[in-house]
Parts: C-alpha cells; structure tokens; sequence
C-alpha cells in the first residue's frame, strides 16, 4: 500500500519543477546575450586584425617568401588571440620587439573582464537555486514580522489599558460589579493615574455596598498624594469629583471626612467644593468640642483649617475663649443638680417614684434661683448648657443634667432682670432629653413646678406626673396630676391628688378630661361651690376627700405649658 501524500509534498514537487524551468529560461536567455556579445567583440577584433596586416611594411631586401610566412604566422597568432588561448607576443609576431596598439590594448583587458565575468556567471548558476530559497524564506520572514508587528501594536500598553477599561465600563453597566473591578484593576496595573477608572472602582463598590469601601477609598487618596504636580493639575476635576463621595462613604465619622477633605484640599490647590464642605465639617465640630467642654481642641481644630475654610477664626476664638470661662461654673452647677435630684432620678429609672409630698426638695431649691445659676442662665452664649458627667459620653448621650432658658425675662423683687430657666436630670440620647427624667423650675421662694416621667426628643411626651406647688410661706397647695403627656401637653383623662395645708392630713382626689392641655369646664349645680380667679381656659374639677366629708372646686390655668398654680375653696358635699 502507498503511503498518502501530504499537500506540502505535494506543493514541494511543484514549486521544485517551477524552480527548474526558471532556471532552464535564465539560462538559456544568458547564453544568447553572451553570444550576441562575442560575436560582436569578435567581428571588431577582426577588423583591428586586418588595420594591422594593412599597415605592415617590409623592407625590399625581404624575399616574398618571408613576407607570406610572417604573415602567415600572424593570422595564426592572431587567430590563437581571436579564441582565447593565447596573447600575441613581440617574439611571436616578429623578432624585433613589437608594441601593442591602444585598441589591442583594450580587446586583451575586455577579454580578461568576459572571462572573470564567466567565472561569476557559472557560480551564479550554481547558487541561484539557494539563493531563491533564501529569498522565499526572507519573504516568509517579513510576513511572520508582520504577524509579530501586528501582535506588538495589538498589545501595546496604551491598547491593553482601553480594552480593559471599556470592558469594565460594559460590566458595570450591566451590574456585575466584580468582574468590572477585575478589569479596572487590570488597566490600573498599565497606568496606576488613571483617575478615571479608580472612579469606576468606587462606583461598582459603592453599588455592591462593599465591605472594604472605607479602606479603599482612603488608600486610593493618599495614592493620588504620590502623583507629580502636572498629574495633579491636569486630573484636578476628576480627583474633586473623587474626594466628593467622602460625604456618603464617611457620613457617620466626621473626623475622617476631615482627613480626606484636607487631602482633597491639597491635591486640588484649593477646590472651592471641598473648601465649603471643610467649613461645614469643622463648624459642626466645633459646637461639639463646645458642648463637650473641649475648648482646647476646638481651637486646635479652627487653626489647623484656618486657610481652608470661610470661617473668621479671630471672632470665634474670642467666642470660645469667653465661653471657656463659663464652661466650669457649667460644670460645677450641674452637677450639684444632679446631686440634688439623683434619688428621684434613680427612682424613676428604676419605676419606683417617690412620694412628691414627702420628697425634700430644699437641695434643688437652693441651687435654682441661686447666683451661679443665674450667672449661667444671663450669660446668653447658649440657650442651653449640658453636662453627662458619665465615662462613655459621646454627643450628649448618657445620664446627666442640663440647664435650659426660656425666651422670656422676668423682672425680680429687687429689681434685677433674670432669664427664666429650668433644670433637667435624667436620660439623654445625642443632647436631646430622651428616656426617663425630671424638668424642676421655681416660681417663688417656696414654689415650684416639675415634671417627672418620659420624654422624646427633648419635650415631655407619654406618661408622666406634672407637680405644682404654690407656697406663700403662711398657707401652700400642693397639686399632682399623672397621665399621658404629647408635646408637653395632657392628652386624655388625668388624675388630681391635691394637699393643702388648710386642710392638714386630708387627700382630696378628682380627675379631668384633657385635650391638647386645655381641661374640660365642670358645670356648678350648687350654690354651695363658689370658685374664685374662674377664667374661660380654666379646668374645674371637683376633687373630693375619702375620708372627710369635703369637696373642692379646683380651677388652674397653665403659662408657657407649665401648670403654675391652682386655688380651691371649701364647701360642703
């Protein structure tokens, strides 16, 4: 059985033959040319030949016969000269020496170059073949080369990059967001300035809300603080646009927001956008430091930014140099407040209220009304002075006391203008009141109002028990009134327990409708109840006594949402 022949066989032959016949054609055609060319230097030897038997002359004295043999010898000679194989010389010619002519001189040196020529042809034939393979495998080369050039502009760095990124780019659109970022970090390995695709890194992690977000925009920022200043300047735009996403990415840490701000600031030569959100960053800081008694650090913080913001730092520092003096009479203030209640306030933490009408009181009535009190209260820097003397403050959060002023001033007996002012002890939640407290304000020397029970963002709100009493020094009403408070207001039925020292050792109790902290008036069907101060807003109960055989008609009447006195009058059931 043959073997099967493979097509490069069988092209191999066929070339091979192709190769032959050229050959053959070349050939053919060189010996036609050469012997075009011999003819034609041989037709012009002739002709010099016979020039030179012309000009031959023999002496007279030379017999015919020696004339017809040197000419003879010359056509030999000549004829010897005319196929190559011999160079006429002087002894051939003639005995005497004989000069070759210019034309004879040239014939001779144009044979020698034919013969050279000969010799280079004959070697030409025998590598041609060779060099025709050479030539082929030249050509084949230059093709490979293109093939390799082709591969080279198709790899280059500046072609990988767009391919990586506009891969990327058609991911992220169509949600897959870590195989983009696989690609974006690809065209980041053949330029790490790209500011560009680190934009699209941040885009796909903040869609798939990325674990590692925070840590990676960070580090991508102090990268950019390597770039040269030409980088900087030509990609401020984009790294603005970057650092901007800082407000989403560090919403709940303020002090980072700072950090990468101040970066951004620098790498942009003084971007007005970043600028404006440094100035929000550092105020809000400030009035924590404020709040917090961190007086040091807020002026720290002022100076550190002082070129970076729109904030006039001179007129603030002052600000906050004079409130530093305040903050210590805060501080000791409060906390004899917190002193002064804290039983109660532990007590309501703990649902265990206090009985009102025995509860001593006379601590927290000397501190409110006091000089340091007012002294704080007049300074007017802020409406409202917080203290949490608690380990794990953060934003006013924990247990602790505060002082809180009203938009009104009341003139006192001596003649002194005060701002009215309450105290708050209990349970705050990011500065506001919220949880379990007591808000106290006196309203004369032996009276007062308080409230004791929940609050929500920073006002009386669910259930709660609101005290008043009003004392004169000779005679004192001492009123309860415990239900459900909304914005400070009752709301619903409420329950009245009332003392007066009129009636020593006797508890008259009642209740009342309540809506939005106006009472419901009773009707009087009895001559017998006479109610003195009666006003349209006020409530009128009948609170009756459990073991005496006595009634009282209550009316009361509220000022800045705060019951501040109540009268009832005696009559009989």
């Amino acid at each position: 059985m043959s073997k099967k022949r493979n097509v490069a066989d069988v092209m191999g032959e066929i070339k091979e033959e192709q190769n032959k016949r050229l050959e053959a054609e070349l050939e053919k055609k060189r010996e036609e040319q050469l012997n075009k060319q011999l003819e034609a230097e041989a037709s012009e030897e002739i002709d010099k030949i016979e020039e030179v038997f012309e000009e031959d002359t023999f002496d007279e004295k030379t017999s015919k016969a020696e004339t017809s043999k040197k000419r003879a010898e010359k056509v030999n000679i000549y004829e010897e000269l005319l196929s190559g194989n011999k160079a006429p010389t002087p002894k051939d010619i003639e005995e005497e020496p004989y000069e070759e002519d210019e034309d004879e001189i040239k014939a001779k040196k144009r044979l020698e170059r034919e013969k050279r020529r000969d010799i280079r042809r004959s070697k030409w034939i025998e590598i041609e073949p060779t060099v025709t393979k050479v030539l082929r495998k030249v050509i084949i080369a230059v093709a490979v080369v293109g093939v390799i050039v082709v591969a080279i502009l198709y790899n280059l760095p500046g072609k990988r990059f767009e391919r990586n990124v506009e891969k990327a780019d058609e991911l992220l659109l169509k949600g897959n967001f870590s195989e983009a970022i696989l690609k974006y970090n690809s065209a980041l390995k053949i330029d790490d300035t790209s500011i560009e695709t680190y934009l699209g890194i941040l885009n796909a992690k903040e869609a798939e809300n990325a674990e590692d977000l925070k840590s990676v925009f960070a580090e991508t920022v102090n990268h950019f603080m390597t770039f040269d200043d030409e980088t900087k300047l030509e990609n401020r735009a984009l790294i603005t646009e970057y650092v901007l996403h800082e407000s989403t990415i560090f919403a709940d840490d303020i002090d980072e927001r700072l950090n990468i701000l101040e970066k951004g600031f620098e790498l942009t030569s003084g971007s007005e956008d970043i600028k404006r959100l440094i100035t929000e960053c550092v105020n809000e800081l400030v009035t924590q430091y404020r709040n917090e008694g961190r007086f040091e650090d807020a002026v720290k913080l002022l100076k550190r930014f002082e070129e970076k913001t729109d904030i006039d730092n001179a007129e603030l520092i002052a600000s906050i140099d004079k409130e530093k003096n305040t903050y210590e009479l805060k501080k000791t203030l409060l906390t004899k407040v917190y002193d002064a209640l804290k039983d109660y306030e532990e007590a309501l933490l703990d649902n265990k209220e206090p009985d009102p009408f025995t509860y001593n009181f006379a601590k927290i009535m000397e501190i409110d009304g006091s000089e340091e009190a007012n002294s704080l209260a007049n300074s007017k820097a802020l409406d409202r002075y917080i203290y949490v003397p608690s380990e794990n403050y953060n934003s006013g959060s924990g247990v602790g006391a505060g002082l809180y002023t009203y938009s009104i001033d009341y003139e006192t007996v001596e003649g002194d203008i005060i701002t009215a002012y309450s105290f708050y002890v209990g349970e705050y939640k990011d500065g506001l009141r919220d949880g379990k407290g007591i808000m106290f304000t006196r309203t004369g020397e032996y009276s007062f109002v308080m409230y004791a029970g929940s609050f929500k963002e920073d006002t009386p709100q669910g259930p709660g028990s609101r005290y008043v009493k009003t004392d004169d020094g000779a005679m004192y009403v001492f009123t309860k009134y415990t239900g459900n408070w909304e914005n400070n207001l009752a709301e619903g039925t409420i329950d009245i327990v009332q003392k007066n020292s009129e009636y020593m050792g006797v508890t008259f109790k009642g209740t009342a409708q309540f809506s939005h902290g106006k009472g419901e008036v009773v009707p009087t069907e009895s001559e017998e109840y006479v109610v003195q101060n009666l006003r349209s807003e006020n409530l009128i109960s009948v609170l009756e006594s459990d073991t005496e055989g006595y009634a009282l008609m209550l009316a009361f009447w509220q000022r800045a949402n705060d019951v501040l006195s109540a009268t009832g009058v005696k009559g009989e059931k």
